[in-house]
Parts: structure tokens; C-alpha cells; sequence
């Protein structure tokens, strides 16, 4: 689905709106088109990959503010384009992100994208004709480098795959010598013997920093944190059925509710 929208107040022809990307991209040729200063270039430090699975230049991020549809029925968000240096058939591609911040639903069957306002439903028809215009071009057999867009994304962010994939073996240390298996912190087993006695130690002298349970971390501040239940003062209360647990699930509820008064009960002490 093709659409024109309106990007830093002026008309970018030629936008793929793609379901399938996890990323919204402005190509350098349009970037350069829509004249938004080069210092406004954020640096991108990821990766972005094609659909083929080459290696896609980046040469940063910028945040732009986005409309599409007719006022009074427009949608409208700041946006942040990664801007690519290829060659597409395309100017933009409007991907999963930007189209959760404009509130669209999508209908490629249809050639319509539809969204909520405060004066009703908008909505954004898909150029057939530009998309024509490229499938016409694609099929004169020139080399995909010219005119295939990158119709898929896999935005592979490499912090989170260090934090989620450990570089070494870790090893359980109990938080307290007397072994408590469940009050254990994990750290490299690659560590030289004298930074892991400290660390051990330094771990274990700060013990009560780690919250293992709600009874671990009662009276918290509500300046700090607070939770509330997103309720309709205006519905009228129902009464919860009494519910049957098993005898094991029901001892296991009745320790709960007797560590957390207890809890409640030494903080109102001190």
C-alpha cells in the first residue's frame, strides 16, 4: 500500500506502508529533498538488515513530525525516521512504529489505512498508481539494487543481545553463608579469585538492597512508587464469587497473607 503524507510540512509521495517492518525509514535522496538540516542527524549505533539479509547503511535518526488525512479528520506524531542510504522505488516507509503512533489500522485489501480523531474517522487511500508505476518498473528486469525496496526489517539491537546472552558461565552465589539456595546472585566464573572474594563479599554486605518478595520492600514511599487500579468510578461494584483452591494452594495463600501482615506488623513496630 503506497500513500503520500505530509512530513515536515511538505508532501512525500511514493510512502510503503509495511506491516511487516519493525522500523520507519526515510530514504537519504527524500531526506535531502525535505531539507532538514544535517545536524539534526542522530547517530545510530545498531544495525538495520534487508530482507536478503545485507547489511543496510544508516546514516543516523531524525525525529520529524508526521500528518496524513484531511483536517479535520488528520492523525498526526513525531516520528523517528532512520535514514538510509539505498536506492528504492520508494521516498518513506511508514513501519509498525509509526503506524501504532498515528493509531491506524491497515487494510491492504481494501487500499485503506483508518484512524480515530477527536472529529471522527479519517481516513488515507492507497495510490494504485504509484504502486503500478513500480511493479511495472520492477518487471522490466532492472537490477533489484535499483528498484527493490527493503520490504522487510529486523532491527537487531546488539545491547539487548548482550544483556539477554551472557559472554561467560556464571556461577549461583548464596547472598548469605548460611546457603540459602533461593537468595542466590549470579556472577562470572572467569572472575580472578581475589575481585570474586571481594565482590562476594561486598554483595553480601549490601544483602538488603535485593527484593526477593513484596514483604522484602513494604511501606514504600508513594512518591516513589504507587499502584492503582485503572477503574470506572462510575461502575457499580461486583462482588467477586468466593473461588475453591486445592489444600496445597490454599496453605501456600494462607503463608502469603501471613508473611505480609507480619511485615506490615514489624514496620508499624519500628
Amino acid at each position: 500500500m503506497v500513500i503520500d503524507m505530509i512530513v515536515s510540512n511538505l508532501l512525500v509521495k511514493k510512502t510503503l506502508v509495511n506491516n511487516g517492518s519493525s522500523a520507519d525509514i526515510l530514504y537519504y535522496h527524500a531526506f535531502k529533498q525535505i531539507e532538514v538540516p544535517e545536524d539534526r542527524l542522530k547517530p545510530f549505533y545498531s544495525h538495520l538488515y534487508g530482507f536478503s539479509g545485507n547489511i543496510v547503511p544508516v546514516e543516523g535518526s531524525v525525529e520529524l513530525l508526521v500528518w496524513i488525512g484531511r483536517a479535520p479528520h488528520h492523525s498526526f506524531a513525531m516520528i523517528e525516521f532512520l535514514v538510509v542510504t539505498a536506492q528504492s522505488a520508494y521516498s518513506a516507509i511508514l513501519g509498525r512504529p509509526g503506524q501504532n503512533l498515528l493509531r491506524t489500522i491497515t487494510s491492504a485489501y481494501h487500499q485503506k489505512m483508518k484512524f480515530i480523531t477527536p472529529e471522527g474517522i479519517g481516513e488515507v487511500k492507497g495510490n494504485q498508481t504509484e504502486s503500478q508505476e513500480y511493479y511495472t518498473t520492477l518487471l522490466k528486469g532492472k537490477p533489484a539494487a535499483e528498484s527493490l525496496p527493503i520490504e522487510m526489517f529486523d532491527l537487531r539491537d546488539e545491547a539487548q543481545v548482550m544483556r539477554n546472552d551472557s559472554v561467560e558461565d556464571l556461577e549461583n552465589i548464596p547472598l548469605f553463608e548460611s546457603g540459602d539456595k533461593e537468595k542466590v546472585v549470579r556472577i562470572g566464573s572467569s572472575l580472578p579469585d581475589d575481585l570474586k572474594t571481594n565482590l562476594i563479599k561486598f554483595l553480601r554486605q549490601n544483602s538488603d538492597v535485593f527484593a526477593r518478595s513484596p514483604s522484602d520492600m513494604p511501606r514504600i514511599d508513594p512518591k516513589l512508587s504507587v499502584h492503582r487500579l485503572n477503574v470506572d468510578p462510575t461502575c457499580k461494584p461486583v462482588k467477586q464469587k468466593r473461588r475453591i483452591f486445592s489444600p496445597e494452594r490454599q496453605k501456600a495463600i494462607r503463608e502469603e497473607v501471613e508473611k505480609l501482615l507480619q511485615a506490615e506488623f514489624i514496620e508499624e513496630i519500628h
